[in-house]
This record gives C-alpha cells, structure tokens and sequence, in this order.
C-alpha cells in the first residue's frame, strides 16, 4: 500500500474517531442542556470555523511558497504569522464587540478565546503536510476531540456544570492543539536553509496570493454555512439547534472526502498539473461514490436515528436532513476541486465569483421562504445551491484539464483493483497482529 493510500486510510479512521467523539459529545449535550445550548456551543465553533476557512488563504499561500516553491521554512513561517496576529487584532475585538451589542451573537465571545489557538494550527498544518507527517496531524486532531469529549461528559453528566464546562473544556483543549503543533514546527524550523528570495518579495507574495485565496476560502464558507446565519436571526434558538443538528449530522458524509484531501493536499498543491488532475480526478469520482451511497442510507434511516438519540425534542432536523442532503452529497467533492482550481489552474477569483454568488442565492431563498417552510426553507437552499457549485466547479476542472467527465464521476476499474488491495493489506496485518 502506497504512502497516499496508509495516510487517507490513516486519515481517514481518524476523522472517523474524532467524529464519533464529537456525536457522543453533541447527544450528551443535546440531552443535559437542550436545543439552546447546543445551539450556541454549535454556533460558536462554527464561527471559529469561519475564521479559520479565512486563513485557508494564507495556508494555500504557504503551501505555495515552502511547498511547491521550497523557499525557507523559517522566512515564509515568520511572515505568516506575522499576518496572523495583524489579522487576529482586528478579528478579535470585533467578534468581542458583537457578542456585547447584539444578544443573539454571544456564541461570538467563546468563539473569539479559542482563535489564538486554532488559527495558528491552521496556518502551520501546511509545513507539517509538506514533510509527509499527516500521521502527527491525525494524532493532534484525536487527541483534541476525545479529551474534549472525556473531559465534558463526565462533567454534564455527574458535576451538572452546563454551558460553562463545555466551553472551558473546549477552549483548553484548542490551546492543548496549539502547543503540540509548535512543537512539531521546531525542527523544521531549525532545519530550514537560507531564504532564497527577499521577505519584502516573500510578504508580498503571500499577503496578495493569501487574500486572494482567503477570498475564496471565505466565500464558499459562507455558502456553507450562509443558512446557519439566517436561521440564527430568522428564528428562535431551539430551531438553530435544530437546524446545526441536521446540518451536522448531513456533513458527517464528508470524512471521507477530507480524509482524501487532508491526505493529498501536499501533492494537489506541488504535483505538476497533469499529475495533480489526475489525482483530483481519482479523488472526485472515489469521494462521490462512497458519499452517495451512505447518503443513501442517512436519507432513509437519518430522521429516525435524530428523534431515537437526541431525543422527540429535535425531531424537526430529520425533515431538514432529508432536504439538505442531496447537496450535501455533491458538495462532497467541492474541497478538492476548489483547492486544484485555485494551487493549480491559479483562478482563486472564479471562486469568489461562484460561491458568493451562489451564498447570495440561498440567502435570498430562505429569507423568501422562511415564514412559510421554517428551517426546511434554509434546508432546501442549501441543497439546491451546493448542487450548483459542483455543477460549476466540474465544468471549470474538465475544461481547464481535458479530462473527461466520466473519469470525474464515475468509478474506474484501477479504483476497484486499489480498494482490493487496501483490503487485503488491512487482512494481513491484522493476521499479523492476532498471531
């Protein structure tokens, strides 16, 4: 088994781990604390979220320039962090400024103690994945997930603590992940070479590809997520808890494709075109078969499973899960596409283009129908316009690389001969480890 097929294999169990954690977390505090509760923890990662899909930008910024350019590690590290406290000193007080003013935005308070710590592990990830130690990434990212989730239950459960401990276990936790990933940034940074350009030349670059991309990023983070903001204003906060559930429980579809592009993004950004089509090529097609299918199967049993585990109180997310789902299946492939569009074809700004665009739709279309459909109206919008993102994003790949559509789409034999030979390397080894 090739290093890419153990680090999506790896990658992928651990994203399965990490959510498994964050479900067994989401019930408890569903359970002790109500759809208001899980409504504002919800809300205020998802704003980290937001903030973090920002530095996506500077992240592609310095996978360019220490990836595929191989400039020093030490000069593009310390202008990006540089770019990093700048950006936070402005992030930081607004958010803290809105949670004070406007009632509905306290999430923004939690959200803004957390930032320090999850924008520099965001930023620094890329010089990790260049050095091919996803494998320490998944650990940091475990290892995040389950103390938090270790932490928090016992003290909703037994300590009867509430909102506060979620939050003060949550905040903890993000700092721990900060720590460990400087850490790992130590010795690539004491192995770095001399800068082979200026850091006037180096700044530049990165501050303008970085917008650019942050552009991007931004923009298809809001449509993402443009119907959470509309139904945090639109309605009251049991219905945001509701619609987060359904939302959340649709996206747990996506692990395989972040599993495949945590995993490939190194070489999506650094490959040579050809070589980095065909790769985004395999993970398209591979990504939409096995989402489509446990689509499939959360279409049939999802509204079911949400009223049997969280409970008759949030039985509305299983009608909104039925109607996001469709898009949530196709936009499975969106992260791959957008990353090859922008690292490799250089077109950050059609990305803008589509997903603001496609952002401004659904707002439209849920503020349009929200009094008479509720949440299944941000639910519905969501839907239709991730589907015609895809849509877009596919026709930019096949006509910026020549390869066919089908190769996008449809599973091909050597991904049939590849997935036996994964199974049968796992058989082995755990003959191995049973003998």
């Amino acid at each position: 088994m090739n290093s890419l097929a153990r680090n999506i294999l790896r990658t992928f169990s651990t994203q399965v781990g990490c959510q498994v954690m964050a479900v067994l977390l989401g019930i408890v505090i569903a359970r002790t604390i109500g759809p208001s509760g899980k409504g504002f923890f919800s809300y205020a990662a998802m704003c980290v979220s937001f903030v973090s899909v920002f530095f996506y930008g500077f992240s592609d910024a310095a996978l360019l320039q220490y990836g595929k350019r191989r400039e020093s590690a030490r000069a593009v590290h310390g202008i990006t962090l540089r770019i990093l406290v700048a950006t936070l000193a402005i992030i930081i007080p607004v958010f803290v400024v809105l949670a004070t003013v406007v009632p509905s935005q306290r999430p923004l308070a939690a959200a803004a103690a957390a930032l320090p710590f999850a924008m520099y592990v965001q930023v620094m990830t890329p010089f990790v994945m260049v050095k091919d130690n996803v494998k320490l990434l998944n650990v940091i990212s475990l290892g995040q997930s389950l103390g938090t989730a270790l932490c928090t239950i016992p003290l909703l459960l037994f300590a009867h603590l509430g909102l506060g401990a979620v939050l003060g276990v949550w905040l903890f936790f993000y700092a721990l992940a900060g720590l460990q990933v400087a850490r790992a940034m130590r010795p690539i940074l004491e192995d770095s070479p001399p800068a082979l350009a200026t850091q006037k030349k180096l700044f530049g670059e990165q501050l303008h590809f970085g917008l650019r991309a942050a552009g991007s990023s931004v923009a298809g983070f809001l449509n993402m997520r443009v119907g959470i903001f509309m139904v945090s204003f639109l309605f009251a906060p049991a219905a945001l808890g509701w619609y987060t559930l359904a939302i959340g429980t649709g996206e747990l579809l996506w692990q395989v494709s972040r599993a495949f592009v945590w995993s490939a993004l190194g070489r999506i950004g650094s490959d040579p075109l050809p070589e980095a089509a065909a790769l985004v090529a395999r993970v398209t097609r591979n990504t939409l078969a096995i989402v489509g299918s446990s689509g499939l199967v959360a279409f049939i049993i999802g509204p079911w499973l949400i009223v049997h585990v969280y409970g008759e109180g949030f039985a509305p997310a299983g009608a909104a899960l039925r109607w996001a789902l469709p898009g949530l299946v196709a936009y499975a492939a969106e992260v791959s596409l957008t990353k090859f569009i922008i690292l490799q074809l250089a077109r950050p700004v059609t990305i803008i283009c589509v997903q603001l665009s496609s952002a401004l739709i659904c707002a439209l279309a849920t503020l349009a129908l929200a009094s008479r459909f509720g949440i299944i109206a941000a639910a519905g919008s969501t839907s239709v316009t991730f589907l015609l993102v895809t849509i877009v994003l596919l026709t930019i790949f096949v006509r910026g690389t020549g390869i066919p559509l089908g190769r996008l789409l449809v599973i091909q034999r050597e991904d049939l001969r590849h997935y036996v030979g994964i199974v049968a390397t796992m058989l082995r080894t755990l003959r191995l480890r049973s003998a």
